[in-house]
């Protein structure tokens, strides 16, 4: 759910000092503090210095899309720390 992401991404930025830059399918939906299934957060999005939304594509050679995003912002910013799911 959306609050683990926000703790995960305040102790990055706010306690270790790192950047977090966001990758997800666009139109992604997930719980939020036991509510109904909504769009990233605005908070969420606020801590990241930038958010990258993957388009949802269709068919088994797309399916990894979103990692494929992941590993492009990483060597694109010379990242040493990347996760992906």
């Amino acid at each position: 759910d959306w609050e683990g992401v926000r703790l995960c991404i305040s102790c990055l930025t706010q306690e270790r000092g790192l950047h977090v830059v966001g990758c997800l399918f666009e139109n992604y939906r997930g719980p939020d503090r036991g509510s109904a299934d909504r769009p990233i957060p605005q908070d969420i999005r606020a801590m990241c210095i930038s958010v990258q939304e993957t388009p949802s594509l269709r068919g088994s050679r797309h399916r990894s899309a979103d990692d494929e995003m992941t590993i492009k912002c990483a060597w694109d910013r010379n990242c040493r720390f990347m996760d992906n799911d």
